[in-house]
């Protein structure tokens, strides 16, 4: 009967020998692992169809190995797949949640990487400053589509980076502000729509507009945020000389924040028409600009009134005089009915405009005399011309004017005369100065020589006034006004007022005191030259992947080697 049983149980030879191959391939057997020993008795004692003393060792394989490892390893395989699914879960996740995390910390905090040497991508500590203290809201719209600046292409690489910079001023700006300042791109070609809001204050293709409540200003991308024009640099480049620009881009956004924020932003209004300088016209409106006010020109041939609402009057170098209707509206516009505080500035070119120069005699007590300052201190000549009336003038230090050299030529002397008005001289001439009349000059130009006939002045009239601002004071029962008058007797004292520091200084900060605006703000300009490439455009982008590559790769595949060596152990 036994052997029977076992003739039933006993598989065929060429069975038997795959089945102990296949448990073998396997490298397991049950010498090898305690484990499988105790699952053999357990399977052994349970087993009611083999005799204790007829269990072949072929058999008691069989049927141990078959059903048991072949569950076994599914499993394993099963598990080890389970994981490497979970990590990979993990690692996207954690990719996914670090740009979550990334744009959150950047939308509060500017981050950025700048590797130019001159750090003009990170704002200074000052504009970091004024950026974190502003209170009201403010929205910022830049006219061109948002790679205009973040990928410019002007053909200029100062203005290349000039673009690059403010983009990363602006998202400082706003981000620093606490979302006070909002900042938003707008092409007007393609969203003609919405861009009817801000063509209806004057912008254009590449005008940056300020709006905070009613009030609001616009500058050109071009033209206020640099020291000098692109135009500027474009005619200066054609005439064959080198003109380096400075980024203002701290001190414009801060200027034009303040000057929309403010309770109210004082309006200037430039007369342009009888054959006016456009070198004066256009550097006194983008000096203005810059310093906080709205500017606008005003051709007084063609324009009936000058706006109320205007504080600063500017006539800038007429080479052609004003008509007796021109200075009776000129005239009623200061006295603004007996309201006074309506000011002026006054340019006067080469040329004699005798109503404009008898008004101004009458209103300021300002006498523009006919007679050209010239230098015969070479010290006071300037190296560039070799000419005695391109000279050098020394500034006046006032409560609001440094005393600082100013570069004043052709200076037409000024007199200041009748006994109502308050002078302050900002620049005068030493007694090495000399006189030419107007008439002089001529000839000597015509005749293509400098041998101007010059004549001493008396030396009580030392020393000689090349600008001065007169101040007529009015008291009623109600309040206190005033006539402030400006003159400045030389034109290309004007034009150097964006390539010469101190000239500008001077003219700012006397608009500022007429206006009662007080110190202008003003951060330190920045270079801009070829050299100053940002590697990485988006800080965000920049943060972003020094973490992924450099922080977070490395240790996750550390982190999964070390899971699968021990799990691996482990089996």
């Amino acid at each position: 009967m036994a052997f029977e049983e076992k003739e039933k149980n006993e598989l065929p030879e060429e069975e038997t020998e795959r089945t102990v191959a296949g448990f073998e391939s396997d490298e397991v057997t049950l010498s090898q692992t305690a484990e499988s020993a105790e699952l053999l008795d357990e399977i052994l004692e349970n087993e009611d169809t083999v005799a204790e003393d007829e269990a072949p060792a072929e058999e008691t394989k069989r049927k141990f190995t078959l059903p048991k490892f072949s569950f076994k390893r599914d499993g394993r395989r099963v598990r080890a797949g389970t994981a490497a699914m979970i990590l990979t879960v993990v690692v996207v996740a954690a990719i996914f949640l670090l740009n979550v995390i990334v744009g959150i910390v950047e939308d509060r905090w500017p981050i950025k990487i700048d590797t130019t040497e001159t750090q003009i991508y990170t704002l200074s500590d000052e504009a970091t400053d004024y950026a974190k203290g502003i209170k009201k809201e403010v929205q910022i719209v830049v006219c061109l589509a948002e790679t205009a600046l973040t990928a410019p292409s002007t053909g200029m690489d100062a203005f290349d980076s000039m673009y690059k910079q403010l983009h990363a001023a602006l998202d400082s700006f706003r981000s620093l502000s606490g979302g006070k300042v909002s900042v938003e791109y707008i092409d007007l070609n393609e969203q003609p729509i919405r861009a009817v809001t801000y063509t209806e204050m004057g912008a254009t293709d590449g005008s940056v507009v300020f709006i905070c409540g009613e009030n609001s200003r616009v500058l050109d991308i071009t033209t206020d945020f640099t020291s000098h024009s692109m135009t500027e640099v474009y005619n200066a480049m054609y005439q064959g000389q080198s003109v380096t620009p400075t980024s203002i881009v701290e001190t414009t956004l801060a200027v034009s924040i303040e000057a929309v924020a403010g309770e109210k932003v004082a309006s200037v209004a430039v007369l342009t028409g009888h054959s006016a300088s456009e070198y004066v016209v256009s550097d006194i409106s983008s000096l203005l600009t810059k310093t906080g006010y709205n500017v606008t020109a005003l051709d007084i041939t063609t324009q009936a009134e000058i706006p109320e609402d205007a504080a600063l009057l500017v006539i800038p170098a007429p080479n052609e005089d004003y008509t007796k209707d021109e200075i009776a509206r000129i005239r009623q516009w200061v006295e603004n009915d007996n309201n006074y505080n309506h000011h002026l500035l006054v340019v006067p070119s080469l040329v004699e405009t005798p109503n404009l120069e008898m008004y101004v005699e009458d209103t300021l007590g300002v006498v523009i005399t006919e007679q050209l300052v010239a230098q015969t201190d070479s010290s006071y000549i300037y190296s560039g011309i070799q000419n005695p009336l391109y000279s050098y003038a020394d500034g006046a230090e006032t409560e609001f004017t440094s005393g600082d050299r100013v570069l004043a030529p052709y200076t037409r002397r000024l007199l200041e005369a009748g006994d109502r008005p308050e002078f302050t001289t900002l620049f005068s001439f030493p007694e090495s100065a000399r006189l030419s009349s107007l008439e002089d000059v001529y000839a000597a130009e015509e005749a293509g020589n400098t041998n101007y006939a010059l004549t001493e002045p008396n030396a009580s009239d030392y020393p000689l006034v090349g600008a001065t601002l007169s101040s007529t004071y009015y008291y009623n029962s109600d309040n206190e006004s005033a006539t402030h008058g400006l003159v400045i007797g030389s034109f290309y004292f004007m034009t150097g007022l964006s390539s010469i520091d101190e000239n500008g200084d001077l003219v700012e900060n006397t608009v500022n005191h007429i206006l009662d605006k007080g110190d202008s703000i003003e951060f330190d300009d920045k270079t801009l030259d070829s050299g100053n490439v940002l590697s990485v455009d988006s800080a965000a982008t920049a943060l972003t992947v020094f973490v992924i590559f450099v922080a977070l790769v490395p240790v996750a595949t550390l982190v999964v080697c070390l899971v699968v060596f021990l799990k691996r152990r482990h089996l």
